[in-house]
């Protein structure tokens, strides 16, 4: 991880391997953010081929306890398993980062440090499989819906999008996940 007032580059060893973090026009490829996370593009350094998206989680000082990260995460890799319509989670991490006066990275590691400044944080990283997005936005900033047939209200697209989330929910529901 470097410069991280604004991540300039980041790249971990998986075990499936080293992925890093994709940049367009200098900056970190976002793919979307949420109420606790960024999710940006990733790819396996090895090829540059294989992309995936990863999800970063702690930037905004938002971050899980680590054994209940741990074990969301595996809930989720294990339901994704089973399920087409799950997003395959393939790895996590979790990585306490401490920076100097000026942002910029002092050391990462995987233990919790014994000590804990206030220029030390945690970030926890998954590593998931990078869908298409049903929701874009146009330049404008309108809403524009993907496929097609979605925007344009066809009934058996929608039907099988509302089958598909309701099967993903009954199947965390057998795991005794509640999805929120």
């Amino acid at each position: 991880i470097t410069g991280f007032g604004t991540i300039k580059e980041w790249s971990y060893d998986f075990s499936d391997g080293m992925n890093a973090l994709c940049q367009e026009n200098g900056k970190l490829k976002l793919l979307g953010r949420g109420g606790s996370a960024e999710v940006y593009e990733a790819q396996t350094r090895s090829s540059q081929k294989h992309n995936f998206a990863m999800k970063v989680i702690g930037f905004r000082s938002t971050n899980v306890d680590s054994d209940f990260f741990n074990e969301s995460v595996q809930v989720q890799k294990d339901i994704g398993v089973y399920q087409d319509y799950v997003v395959k989670i393939y790895d996590h991490v979790e990585i306490w980062v401490t920076l100097d006066e000026n942002d910029n990275v002092v050391s990462a590691v995987k233990e919790k440090p014994e000590i804990i400044s206030r220029t030390t944080i945690k970030l926890q990283f998954v590593l998931m499989e990078k869908i298409s997005s049903v929701i874009t936005r146009t330049k404008g900033g309108n809403i524009k819906m993907l496929p097609e047939s979605l925007a344009h209200g066809d009934e058996q697209e929608i039907l099988k999008l509302a089958y598909d989330i309701g099967l993903a929910l009954k199947r965390a529901h057998n795991k005794n996940v509640l999805h929120r």
